[in-house]
């Protein structure tokens, strides 16, 4: 009895010493699972984070678009109205050369006259001349 007590003694300190190393196992696979779980949260968190200010920066790029193509469409009529206003100082000067150009060709054919009625008046007056001293 003494030998078969003894054996279950050691067997169940052997128990024992297993129970006690499963425990200390299970405890150490807990406090990991609690250390992964707010790892993962963190993560998500940060997920959730980093997909907020994406979609902000989405936003933003969108509206800056957006004024940029409001800028371009105010840019554009604005090059427009220029270019229209350029057309019609265009056709204006040009209407002026041509009336600058009608004047100088009126006013040379008038001095072109005038010398050939200052020629015409010459000659007669050296024809006079020539009668009175006759």
């Amino acid at each position: 009895r003494g030998a078969v007590h003894r054996k279950r003694m050691a067997i169940f300190e052997d128990v024992e010493e297993l129970a006690m190393a499963i425990w200390e196992d299970v405890e150490e696979l807990e406090h990991r699972e609690l250390r992964l779980t707010a790892a993962v949260q963190g993560k998500q968190e940060e997920a959730k984070e980093q997909k907020g200010a994406e979609r902000a920066l989405l936003v933003q790029l969108k509206a800056l678009k957006e004024e940029q193509t409001e800028a371009l469409s105010g840019l554009q009529a604005e090059l427009a109205v220029k270019t229209t206003q350029v057309e019609e100082l265009t056709a204006a000067l040009k209407a002026k050369q041509e009336e600058n150009s009608m004047q100088a060709d009126s006013l040379q054919g008038g001095a072109g006259r005038r010398d050939t009625l200052e020629e015409q008046l010459k000659e007669e007056l050296s024809k006079m001349e020539e009668k009175e001293s006759e």
